[in-house]
């Protein structure tokens, strides 16, 4: 039996699209009779999983991440830390094959002289325009620059390093290509997919003039914008599902603009199923986004996502790979009144005009399928497609 060992940083103290990706490997590799094990912090929180199906037996916590003042000061310390301590704990479990979407893993897993397979959610190099959370005093945005550094260029290492790169769309395979100048044949794209057995489909009315948003509270994510188009959108009420950083930011902004009675920031739900099919429309505006599982999750309840259009420059997202436009969704450009007309637009179409394109989008993408690709691969039996 071959053991599998999946490696990640996440906490699971908000359970959002990563953690449902790790949830759903560890089933699948168990029941293709695989011994597999996942590796993450030990303050780790599984039981923040709002479904019951987690078993916390499946996981294995066993490594801790350093956390001190000279991780800001001398970020070269808390890297060379973490790596021994993960190597340290590869090399005892021996596993057969490494997946882990953390560059520090994959560096400590070649290390250790086994295969490493990395799964990259994001690119530092890109994530840089879009981080605003440079603040504080001199020193510590200083800090955070000099992280950043340091950070690009082991991930560049971590990529030159791993046995093969995993991506979810051929957007990010080039943009690896283009930024860290990987030879295209190391990087497979696997479309992930979309958990058809925990859709959940009852008969709800829809509410009119409702808009739903679902993802982590990021500043990459675009809330503001919704909530500036919602300034537009008399009667009409905006529900933001999940968790991030940016929550008080958003309360605030929503309160400024005497919009507080109409935005309604949810937090993590275990009911999203039951706000997917009751919304009028959906919205997904992201600046950044490698796949955007949710834009499969609101196809799954019949509701064409509204995105914006990706120009390669401020929006870089893979919706084109997903999206027809006026066909299975529809694009925007990234203005408030753009968003709110075409808002309008989608609420006053027929609703069976689209249905039937966006369920037969969701039946094209399976976490089955993506896992005997990744399975196909790490067995050497190759994919083509």
């Amino acid at each position: 039996m071959k053991k599998v060992l999946f490696i990640t940083t996440r906490d699971f103290k908000h359970w959002g699209g990563i953690e449902r990706y790790i949830d759903n490997f560890v089933r699948y590799f168990k029941k293709a009779d695989f011994e597999c094990i996942v590796l993450c912090p030990q303050n780790c929180q599984l039981d923040a999983s709002p479904s019951s199906g987690i078993n916390r037996k499946n996981y294995t916590c066993q490594y801790q991440p350093i956390h001190h003042f000279f991780r800001f000061i001398n970020p070269w310390l808390h890297i060379r830390v973490l790596r021994k301590a993960l190597h340290q704990t590869i090399a005892a479990i021996k596993p057969d094959i490494i997946l882990t979407r953390d560059f520090d893993a994959v560096l400590a897993g070649a290390r250790s002289g086994f295969p490493v397979y990395f799964m990259p959610g994001s690119l530092l190099k890109l994530d840089l325009h879009f981080d605003y959370a440079l603040t504080g005093g001199f020193l510590y945005r200083l800090s955070r620059k000099w992280q950043r550094i340091i950070k690009v260029r082991l991930e560049k290492q971590s990529f030159e390093a791993s046995s093969k790169v995993f991506v979810f769309s051929q957007a990010f395979k080039d943009r690896i290509h283009r930024h860290h100048g990987i030879d295209k044949d190391k990087i497979e794209v696997i479309p992930i997919g979309f958990d058809d057995k925990n859709r959940k489909i009852e008969i709800f009315d829809i509410q009119r003039k409702s808009l739903l948003m679902v993802g982590r509270l990021t500043r990459s994510k675009n809330f503001q914008l919704a909530i500036q188009a919602l300034t537009h959108l008399p009667d009409y009420t905006l529900w933001i599902i999940g968790h991030g950083p940016e929550k008080d930011t958003l309360t605030q902004m929503a309160g400024d603009l005497g919009l507080s009675d109409r935005v309604q920031l949810m937090g993590q739900r275990s009911d999203v199923a039951v706000f997917y099919q009751k919304c009028e429309v959906f919205l997904h505006l992201s600046y950044y986004e490698n796949f955007g599982q949710v834009l499969l999750e609101a196809m799954a309840y019949g509701k064409p996502p509204v995105v914006l259009i990706p120009d390669e420059d401020q929006v870089l997202t893979a919706s084109t790979e997903i999206i027809q436009d006026k066909v299975n969704g529809f694009f925007v450009q990234a203005t408030p009144q753009a968003v709110a007309r075409q808002v309008q637009a989608v609420a006053a179409l027929p609703r069976a005009q689209y249905v039937d394109h966006c369920l037969r989008t969701v039946k094209a993408y399976s976490f089955e399928r993506h896992f005997e690709v990744i399975n196909q691969i790490v067995n050497g039996d190759g994919y083509y497609g």
